[in-house]
Parts: C-alpha cells; sequence; structure tokens
C-alpha cells in the first residue's frame, strides 16, 4: 500500500510529468531521425542550458512571488554590452571582477523594476515591458549600435562553454550553473527568506498580516533576477562569442517563461522548484535542437513556445481547482 500511494505522488509531481516528457521526445525524435541519437546532438541541447536556466531560475522566483519580469532580456542585454565593453577595452580583465561587475549591474537594474513595481503598484508585466525598452535604447546607445566582435572577447571566456576544456567531458560554464541552481534549491526550500517568498506568492494578504514586508520581499526577487541576467550574460558571450547589440536577449522572455511554467511553476504564485525549472530549460531546448534536426522551420518553435505557455497556464488552473475542490471536502 505504501509503495502505491509512493508512486501515486511521484505520478502526481510536475517535474516528474516533465521528465517523462523529455523521454518520451527523445525516443520519438530518434525514431524520426536516427542521428538524433548522437552526443554531439546531446551536447547542442547541454549548450542551450545556461544562459537561459541562469535567466528561469531569476524568473521563477518572481512568478512564484506572483510577478512577471518581461525585461530580463534586455537586462541580459545591458550586462552583455557592458561585459563586451570592458572586455574590448581590457582584454585581460580579470574574470571573477568581470561576474561581480555583470551581476551588480544587473542587480542594480533589477533593484529599478522592483522599485518601480512596488512603489507605482502598477502590474508587473506593464512596468517591466517599459523598463525593458529604456534599458534596451540605453545599452544601444552606449555602444553606438555597433556589434562587439569575437577577436574583442578573450580566448578565456569563450573556452568556458567549450567541450575539449572541462571537468570529465562537462564545460565549466555548465558546472558553473548548476552550482547556482543548487544554491538558489537551497535557499528556496531551507531558509526563512525562500519560505516567505512562497508564503507572499502563494497568499500576500496573510503573508502581510504575518509581519512580513511583502514589497520588500517583491523587490529582493526583482533584484536576484536582476542578479541571474547579469551572469547569463557572461554565460551567452561564453556560448555566442560575441555581442550584437540588436540581437541579444531579445524575445528571449517567452522562452524563460515557458521553460519555467512548463517546469510546475504557477502564474498564480505560490508553487514552483528548481529542479522543474532545470526539466523544463531542458525540454525547450530539446525541442529546439529536435525541430532543426528534423528539418522543421524555425517558425514553428514559437509556435510550440506560444502553445506550450497556454496549455501550461490551462493545466495550472484545472489542477487548482480540484485542489481546491479537495479541501472543501476534507472540511
Amino acid at each position: 500500500m505504501a509503495v502505491k500511494e509512493r508512486m501515486r505522488k511521484l505520478l502526481g509531481m510536475q517535474e516528474f510529468s516533465v521528465f517523462l516528457v523529455l523521454i518520451v521526445i527523445y525516443i520519438l525524435v530518434g525514431v524520426i531521425q536516427p542521428r538524433w541519437f548522437n552526443w554531439n546532438v546531446f551536447n547542442t541541447i547541454l549548450l542551450f542550458m545556461p544562459y537561459v536556466l541562469l535567466l528561469a531560475l531569476g524568473e521563477m522566483a518572481i512568478i512564484i512571488n506572483r510577478n512577471v519580469d518581461m525585461s530580463i532580456g534586455a537586462i541580459m542585454g545591458f550586462c552583455a554590452v557592458t561585459a563586451g565593453m570592458i572586455l574590448r577595452a581590457n582584454p585581460g580583465f580579470n574574470l571573477l571582477l568581470l561576474c561581480l561587475v555583470s551581476a551588480a549591474v544587473g542587480g542594480a537594474l533589477g533593484l529599478i523594476n522592483g522599485f518601480a513595481v512596488n512603489k507605482l503598484n502598477l502590474p508587473s508585466v506593464i512596468v517591466t515591458m517599459g523598463t525593458g525598452y529604456i534599458f534596451r535604447g540605453v545599452f544601444y546607445i552606449m555602444c553606438n549600435g555597433e556589434q562587439i566582435d569575437n577577436t574583442s572577447i578573450p580566448r578565456y571566456i569563450t573556452k568556458l562553454s567549450a567541450f575539449n576544456a572541462s571537468v570529465v567531458g562537462v564545460p565549466y560554464l555548465i558546472l558553473f550553473v548548476f552550482a547556482v541552481a543548487v544554491a538558489v534549491a537551497v535557499i528556496l526550500m531551507k531558509t526563512k527568506l525562500g519560505r516567505n517568498i512562497y508564503f507572499c506568492g502563494d497568499n500576500p494578504t496573510a503573508a502581510g498580516l504575518r509581519g512580513i514586508n511583502t514589497k520588500r520581499i517583491s523587490i529582493i526577487c526583482f533584484v536576484f533576477a536582476g542578479i541571474c541576467s547579469g551572469l547569463a550574460a557572461l554565460a551567452y558571450i561564453s556560448r555566442i562569442g560575441y555581442v550584437n547589440p540588436t540581437a541579444v536577449g531579445t524575445g528571449i522572455e517567452f522562452t524563460v517563461i515557458a521553460a519555467v511554467v512548463i517546469g510546475g511553476t504557477s502564474m498564480s504564485g505560490g508553487t514552483g522548484s528548481v529542479l522543474g525549472t532545470i526539466f523544463g530549460v531542458f525540454l525547450l531546448g530539446e525541442l529546439d535542437t529536435a525541430i532543426t534536426i528534423v528539418g522543421l522551420s524555425g517558425h514553428w518553435q514559437k509556435a510550440i513556445y506560444g502553445l506550450i505557455i497556454v496549455v501550461a497556464v490551462i493545466a495550472d488552473k484545472q489542477f487548482r481547482t480540484r485542489m481546491h475542490k479537495t479541501l472543501e471536502e476534507k472540511r
């Protein structure tokens, strides 16, 4: 009986459901296109993850807290241009210091978002869309719209995402990103701050009555998302090898939100996990690569991402309705 109960709980977990979908898609694509079962293809999926996962971790915290940040792509672009300009002027710039600078710039922009949302008391979607356009305009002016070419990016940056310079075949960049993910999971699950983020997202009124400063928690989430975007900027530079101010971060928000909601983070707030987000990002990387391997048009990617978001939101609503009914029946 205990085994059946455990199996029922496991099958009911969003993370496990996403994992099963990952396996099914992997097998199906391999049947359609045999060259899918290739280590190089798996490497391509892995290299999709670093900067998308960093952005997704920040967005996850914000959505758990019942907000949405539509400026994360612009913040990543701002930090990428800033880091690129620093590297162009100082090719030997210290990597750790560069990480700190990029994270600080991202955190500062996140702080602007946090104050704007909580002081103006306007929907976070609207506010961050506005600030996103502002950030994008500013960094475009900073670099005069000029691309920072790969000749300006030092080898030690691009080497971070190389499989031939790695630990047991895993690039340093991927190891770093997963270390960040573990740290975020510990903060969310094991600290008072993490519990407060969930509580404020699940029931902000009750959280306020318990003496929790809900606006302060919200601002912290926006700052955290900004820091993640700053780190994602360096991951992006390492992976792509140059910075195109017109393209960097453009439209990435929808990919990130799709990954987060697929992983089980509720758009209604209060629910979400790092493991689910990792699976969500990996699933999108798998789909992205599969579309290319099978030979479908890139436009299918956008259609699939949009469909995923709609289906995930509907499924979340139905789940919450069923959960509410179950609680009512128990009373």
